[in-house]
């Protein structure tokens, strides 16, 4: 009795599917750019031919605001969605072979068979191990280890799958990418998809690696998409790019890369967490049976995201509004510090990174270094293995996950004085509790990782005090206990890990204190010959405040990380240590070089900062070399920062927009079908359902496109009404979208001469 109602839920669930996406309404001939016979559920925000896009807008011409029509797509793997090696009924087929996320097997299958299991793939570059370091026996007893797929990359919306059979290969994610690429271009010619798409944006993982032979591997694979390679720009997540090579960082940062707006690439992990929910029951299934309910389970998680999408921009809108003002005061301000011929000059560079001496340069890279940095301290230990008995500590963890570890603590440590600030400087507890929570969780994952790499702490933290707020938990690292203790507790090696990263801390924070101090003093000799008036003074205030806080920002890091270098050394905390002087407020002084000498600048000295890390040991002439290119990344970094945000506000627009027309689409294919007894007698279409009832009544098949029809009308009535209260507007008749766009971005003139 199970086995059929098991059976009779599948048939059920998949007429359903069916029934919901269109299909059986014959969606395909009113959209002709989508994937034929397609059940996914569409994002409804991202750029599609013929669905959310005016077609005159596709042959705008748009230098400039490229970024209005990216396709942002991001990829990667998941292992939570395995299926066990078992005695399967060869019978079982998908309900839905070729409908859903996933390809037709038989095509698929000879896909792997000829490509898949016969490539050889190496990664030099990401500490993430994608690639050939994954954990073999996580796959023990599959038959499928995972799934990789593709989301659009701004709203997390599946849009393409895949089963892996050994791990996460470039073939597999080839074949996912040019899965996802035909939803979006099935029926367009190679000339028309490069005029519709001006760029695609990719994310993945191991980008860096990835794209190297991508265009290689599609003209074998997939010939009729491989002039599409060349409008692709494959990028690296935000938080996965911190496990990447320093080159990585300035070549495929979603930062430093004209167009990308703030997207992070990182929507798909909170995707996982929810798909991996499924995983019990799904890898214990029959073949058809798994896919079937996996496509299920992600069409589920598309409405959800498109049925929540409005609020969702609605609130993005509103504060990217805010920081795009917020960055835009601040780099005009840091700009009116320098002098105009300077200001003009770099301008005019490229920011694209180049290959320059065997090393990739770019404007928003720092070329002198001296002392390393904590991310470049984290990198080295890779490659560090021989000084620690082949790598393993005493817990049996290779050292690079303890340091990797240690590095994460150090960045909570700083959040957690960045919350303490907070509490003393705000008083809504909403806010407060809302921060709090954020913490505690982040904190909770990484302690999970801290009993893993040394697990003689556990007892430890079992111990603290469990009333104790959040910013003031302890971390039970290494510092935190006596020489005793640590042999005791096996945190030898990790000792070891800490007071590397915390002299990097240390030099890091010192070179941080001095750019602060450079761009107050800008602010204040700036201040001082510009700002008349209260308006301009109080701006210039705000300016000054926030360089002030960073400054002291730098400060509290400086101190923690001599502290904790003094412990591990077994110094008391007020030993002196002349490699880490003591930091006193006064030493964070500069002699003003924007300004004329004064009365009395002869007896005063720079303080030790400017001799210590990057500047030790320094003539007069190359320091002030040093600090004019670090004026000069800082810059260009701010501009940087400033422009993400800036195209983020205009991509959050269009993707109202695109959002509303899709509601209006969707309303009206709906609408399209008969409503009245007399129309209905003309319409119908063979293999579709009919219209009538045999009593010459209207049929549920009419009655339900029309409940369709207004659901989808009332959501684009609700998302028209919260996009006008984000302030969004639409382009008149006859305009350009460029144009209306570039007529609302803020003036980006900078003040010379008319204050800050």
């Amino acid at each position: 009795m199970e086995s059929q109602f098991l059976r009779a839920q599948r048939i059920w669930r998949a007429a359903k599917c069916l029934k919901r996406s269109g299909q059986m309404h014959n969606i395909d001939q009113f959209f002709p750019f989508r994937y034929p016979g397609s059940v996914c559920v569409p994002c409804f925000s991202c750029p599609t031919p013929g669905f959310n896009v005016p077609d005159s807008q596709w042959e705008e011409d748009d230098t400039g605001f490229e970024h209005l029509n990216t396709l942002f797509l991001m990829e990667d793997g998941h292992h939570g969605l395995q299926r066990l090696g078992k005695v399967d009924d060869p019978d079982d087929v998908s309900l839905l072979a070729d409908r859903g996320f996933f390809p037709e097997d038989e095509e698929f299958n000879r896909y792997v068979a000829a490509v898949v299991l016969t490539s050889d793939e190496k990664s030099t570059c990401s500490k993430f191990n994608a690639i050939e370091m994954q954990n073999k026996l996580k796959f023990k007893g599959c038959v499928i280890t995972g799934v990789l797929a593709v989301e659009c990359g701004r709203h997390a919306v599946f849009l393409a799958m895949v089963d892996m059979q050994k791990g996460e290969r470039y073939a597999l994610a080839d074949y996912a990418l040019a899965r996802a690429l035909y939803h979006f271009i099935s029926t367009m010619s190679l000339r028309n998809a490069k005029i519709f798409f001006r760029r695609i944006i990719v994310t993945y993982d191991v980008a860096c690696q990835y794209f190297v032979k991508l265009k290689e591997r599609f003209r074998v694979s997939f010939a009729e998409l491989s002039d599409v390679v060349d409008i692709i720009r494959m990028l690296v997540p935000k938080m996965h790019l911190d496990g990447h090579k320093e080159d990585c960082r300035y070549r495929f940062s979603l930062n430093y890369s004209e167009g990308a707006g703030r997207v992070h690439g990182e929507g798909i992990e909170t995707s996982w967490a929810e798909s991996k929910q499924s995983g019990g029951s799904t890898r214990q299934m029959n073949h058809g049976h798994r896919h079937d309910t996996i496509n299920d389970f992600h069409n589920y998680w598309n409405w959800e995201k498109i049925h929540k999408m409005p609020q969702s921009l609605k609130t993005s809108l509103v504060r990217a509004r805010k920081a795009r003002d917020e960055l835009i005061t601040n780099y005009t301000t840091l700009s009116a510090g320098h002098s105009r011929s300077s200001v003009e000059s770099w301008s005019k560079e490229s920011t694209e990174a180049h290959l320059e001496n065997g090393e990739w340069r770019s404007v928003y890279r720092l070329k002198l270094r001296k002392l390393p940095t904590q991310d470049e301290i984290l990198h080295s230990f890779a490659n560090e293995t021989a000084e620690f008995a082949d790598g393993a500590h005493q817990s049996g963890t290779s050292i690079t996950a303890v340091a990797k570890m240690v590095h994460k603590a150090l960045d909570i440590q700083e959040k957690q004085r960045d919350l303490k600030r907070f509490v003393a400087s705000n008083n809504d507890p909403e806010d407060v509790k809302k921060k709090r929570t954020a913490l505690l969780s982040e904190l909770q994952r990484w302690r999970k990782q801290q009993a893993k790499a040394t697990p003689g702490v556990v007892p430890s933290v079992v111990q603290l005090d469990s009333n104790v707020e959040v910013e003031d938990e302890n971390l039970c690292l290494p510092s935190d206990f006596d020489i005793s203790e640590r042999e005791r507790l096996g945190l030898l090696d990790a000792s070891v890990c800490e007071l590397k990263l915390r002299q990097g801390e240390a030099n890091s924070a010192v070179a941080g204190i001095c750019s602060a101090l450079r761009h107050e003093n800008l602010l204040l000799a700036t201040k001082a010959r510009e700002a008349q008036g209260i308006y301009q003074n109080l701006r210039s205030l705000s300016s000054l405040n926030t360089v002030k806080a960073r400054k002291k920002e730098y400060a509290a890091r400086y101190r923690a990380a001599r502290i904790a270098l003094l412990r591990l050394n077994n110094l008391p905390d007020h030993s002196r240590m002349d490699e880490y002087p003591r930091l006193q407020d006064k030493d964070m002084f500069q002699k003003n070089a924007a300004k004329s000498r004064e009365l009395g600048d002869g007896k005063l000295t720079d303080s030790w900062i400017w001799s210590y890390g990057n500047l030790r040991g320094m003539t007069s002439g190359e320091k002030a070399e040093f600090l004019a290119q670090a004026d000069r990344v800082h810059w260009f970094r701010t501009r940087a920062d400033m422009f993400r945000w800036i195209e983020e506000v205009e991509i959050l627009e269009e993707d109202f927009r695109r959002y509303i027309r899709a509601c209006e689409s969707m309303s009206s294919f709906w609408g399209s079908v008969p409503k009245r007894v007399d129309d209905a007698r003309e319409f119908h279409i063979p293999g579709f359902g009919a219209p009538l009832t045999t009593d010459g009544t209207l049929s549920g098949y009419s009655v339900y496109a029309a409940e369709k029809a207004d659901m989808y009308s009332r959501m684009a009535i609700n998302a028209r009404a919260l996009f006008e209260l984000a302030d969004g507007t639409w382009p008149d008749d006859g305009e350009r979208l460029v144009d209306h766009v570039a007529a609302k971005r803020p003036s980006l003139e900078i003040p010379w001469g008319k204050g800050v």
